[in-house]
């Protein structure tokens, strides 16, 4: 088991294979592992321009929705406004 924290950030250039640190997560599940992410819900592709227009920021890194429905299982850690 493999523990990511903030699934949509880019990697610092140069340090690795991919770009997004979703990527990494999906090479890391090809293989067999199994990973526990950590992430905010705004940076879902299919909510981040929802996001933007109700609270007015720019949401810059967006994890495709592809990638968040692999998950066995969702768990909401944080609900507060």
């Amino acid at each position: 088991m493999v523990l990511i924290d903030e699934l949509a950030h880019s990697n610092v250039s140069g340090s690795g294979r991919h770009e997004k640190r979703w990527e990494d997560v999906l090479d890391v599940l090809s293989r067999g592992t199994s990973v526990v992410i950590t992430w905010n819900i705004q940076h879902l592709g299919s909510v981040a321009d929802a996001v933007e227009e109700f609270v007015g920021a720019k949401v810059r890194e967006r994890v495709p929705d592809q990638v968040v429905r692999r998950a066995d299982q969702i768990k909401l850690v944080d609900s507060s406004i």
